[in-house]
């Protein structure tokens, strides 16, 4: 997992037993090649690429951060052919937010 907040990284590996953290904003580098489920829910090019570049062979790259609506990212084609990557894009359904705030807060899901 990756992200900026050293709380937050500590966190997502004791309740979640997430392996390994990055802190990008203090310079850790990614494990290239390494990952086989790859969520990437930024939306930055920056971090659109870096999934890419973290995939292990035939792994799945899961674009669901939102970016702007002319942002773009470089991807080199030739490393998703040879990684045998599958690449999938999302749509949020702003219908989904409010049952996600009320299941946040029935307290069902212990976050």
């Amino acid at each position: 997992m990756a992200g900026i907040v050293d709380e937050k990284l500590a966190m997502n590996k004791e309740k979640f037993g997430v392996k390994n953290t990055y802190n990008t904003m203090k310079g850790d580098k990614i494990t290239e090649g390494e990952y086989d489920v790859i969520i990437e829910a930024v939306g930055l090019p920056q971090t659109q690429e870096a999934a890419i570049e973290a995939s292990a062979r035939g792994a799945q790259v899961l674009m669901f951060g939102v970016g702007g609506p002319d942002a773009k990212f470089q991807m080199n084609t030739y490393e998703v052919f040879q990684k045998q990557l599958t690449i999938q894009g999302s749509f949020i359904n702003p219908n989904t937010f409010e049952d996600s705030l009320a299941l946040l807060s029935s307290g069902k899901l212990n976050v």
